[in-house]
C-alpha cells in the first residue's frame, strides 16, 4: 500500500506505508487523472500484508455505506465486523475509532455548519426539515431574541 508523498516535476510520488520501517517502495506516476502511467517503481523490501489491505477495503466500504444509507452507526460497524474474516477483524480499529470515522464521514457529507458560539446565527434551510421532508423548524424570528420553535 502507498501513501501520497509529493508532487514532483510533472509527476506524483507515492511511498510505501511502511517507509518508517525502512521500506524504500515507491511509485512515480506521470500524466493527468484520466491517463496516469507508472514511470518508475521501486520494489518493497517486505512481503505484502493481505489482511491490512482487506481492512482498508472494508473500512472504505463502511465509509461509502455511511454516506449512502441512514443506518445507525452501530449497524454499520456490526455489518463491517460480520463481513470480514477473523484475521482481518483482529486488525480492525477499536469500536470508538470506527464510530468516530462514521461520524466524520457523515458530518463532511452533510456539510453541517459549525456549532454557533453565540445567539447570532442563521439556520440553513436544509436543517429545518426532517429526513422525510417534513417541516421540523416551525418558527424562527431571526432577531436578536432568537425565538425558535420546533416539534419532534
Amino acid at each position: 500500500m502507498y501513501h501520497f508523498e509529493k508532487n514532483g516535476v510533472q509527476k506524483k510520488i507515492w511511498r510505501c506505508v511502511r517507509f518508517k520501517n525502512k521500506c524504500r517502495g515507491r511509485v512515480h506516476v506521470i500524466g493527468d487523472i484520466d491517463n496516469e502511467k507508472i514511470s518508475k517503481k521501486i520494489d518493497h523490501n517486505h512481503v505484502p500484508d493481505i489482511a491490512q489491505i482487506e481492512v482498508k477495503t472494508a473500512i472504505n466500504e463502511m465509509k461509502i455505506n455511511a454516506k449512502c444509507t441512514s443506518n445507525s452507526t452501530h449497524s454499520l460497524i456490526r455489518s463491517l465486523a460480520s463481513q470480514v474474516s477473523a484475521s482481518v477483524a483482529g486488525q480492525l480499529p477499536n469500536v470508538p475509532t470506527l464510530k468516530r470515522t462514521v461520524q466524520r464521514v457523515r458530518q463532511s457529507h452533510l456539510g453541517a455548519p459549525i456549532n454557533p458560539q453565540n445567539f447570532n446565527f442563521e439556520i440553513p434551510d436544509q436543517f429545518t426539515k426532517t429526513t422525510n421532508g417534513e417541516q421540523f423548524l416551525q418558527f424562527d424570528n431571526k432577531s436578536e431574541t432568537n425565538l425558535i420553535k420546533y416539534y419532534t
